[in-house]
């Protein structure tokens, strides 16, 4: 079930906010010099699992696997890899596994939060200005 803090907005999301995201996220993907060398998405944790599945068939990426980022990472096949999440939040995550990952992994997110450092070498489809709790469509029913 979700934990919701007191007095935090819930925003719940359609299919229709996660489609459009996706396709900004493939497009500023697509621009990347050498995204053609990347040949494997991994999905961050139970969150990014949809939106791993998602983007790679957007992109055309038959190769797809998993990290769960409490555990040690496995060996990045051909260190061309993307890692797909479905929002950029606080980044605690973002920051763990980046230490832990080729130079040359790229991490891509659904949503991010506007209030994040956009130095970052991270893409994204949409941003989200406020402070809500994100329910994606795939998440809805979650604890019914």
């Amino acid at each position: 079930m979700v934990e919701v803090k007191p007095n935090q907005t819930v925003r719940y999301l359609a299919w229709g906010h996660v489609n459009h995201a996706l396709k900004r996220l493939v497009t500023k993907l697509k621009t990347k010099n050498d995204i053609g060398e990347y040949k494997t998405i991994y999905a961050m944790g139970r969150g990014g699992m949809v939106p791993t599945r998602l983007l790679s068939g957007s992109m055309g990426i038959k190769d797809v696997g998993f990290i769960d980022p409490n555990d040690p990472m496995p060996s990045l096949k051909g260190n061309y890899a993307i890692i797909c999440d479905d929002i950029f939040d606080t980044g605690r995550t973002y920051y763990d596994v980046s230490k832990r990952v080729p130079a040359n992994t790229i991490f891509a997110f659904l949503f991010a939060r506007r209030n994040v450092n956009w130095n970052l070498d991270v893409y994204f489809g949409n941003g989200i200005l406020d402070s809500s709790y994100v329910v994606f469509p795939w998440e809805a029913s979650e604890g019914d």
